[in-house]
């Protein structure tokens, strides 16, 4: 029979750490673990049998110790195949604190880590929960400012694409809907539909 769930203590640690407050998801972080949560991150890098799964799980949780699992991968020496799909995992396992990470991500040299970039910031827009986040969204549109003056043509236009949105969800009974139909890395490494050289 399992061991019961101290919640006292679960509560106590996480305030321990400065947190504002105990989320269902970081309390089911905590109760499955850091470690499993930073390999599952390595499994759907790797693209492992059914990694989609994993990616599902990461989706539904958002957690902290995964948003830091990618961002150890892109700053590591791995393939750079492997380090966009880093990249694009966040646009599934990350939120608001991904943001952090964008600018850095779009002045990287590599166009497919740029590519990625803007994808991260589109689906954090449709699904990350950043829309209900006013320092968020000011940061988010910064963000698109930039990029819409990126070199990186996919960069530019999925930026303009976005800031249009943001513009019409403004308006009146606006709401925001999806630019475009950007996947994870991961599964673009199997499709193989995007280019990389993008610069124009």
């Amino acid at each position: 029979m399992a061991e019961p769930i101290d919640w006292l203590q679960l509560n106590k640690e996480y305030w321990e750490r400065g947190r504002r407050h105990l989320s269902a998801s970081v309390a089911i972080e905590q109760i499955i673990g850091e470690d499993v949560i930073r390999q599952a991150v390595d499994y759907c890098v790797a693209l492992r049998p059914e990694w989609e799964l994993a990616e599902g799980v990461m989706r539904a949780l958002r957690p902290w110790s995964a948003m830091q699992r990618c961002y150890e991968i892109y700053h590591s020496r791995a393939d750079i195949e492997v380090r966009r799909t880093a990249v694009g995992l966040l646009s599934y396992a990350g939120d608001a604190r991904a943001l952090e990470w964008i600018e850095e991500f779009l002045t990287d040299p590599d166009p497919g880590i740029q590519n990625e970039a803007i994808n991260v910031l589109d689906l954090l827009l449709f699904g990350g929960g950043i829309q209900h986040d006013e320092s968020a969204m000011e940061k988010t549109e910064r963000l698109l400012d930039f990029a819409s003056r990126h070199p990186n043509l996919y960069v530019r236009q999925g930026a303009t694409a976005l800031l249009a949105q943001e513009a019409r969800r403004k308006r009146p009974g606006g709401r925001w809907r999806r630019s475009h139909e950007p996947s994870s890395s991961a599964a673009k490494r199997l499709r193989r539909e995007r280019p990389v050289d993008t610069m124009s």
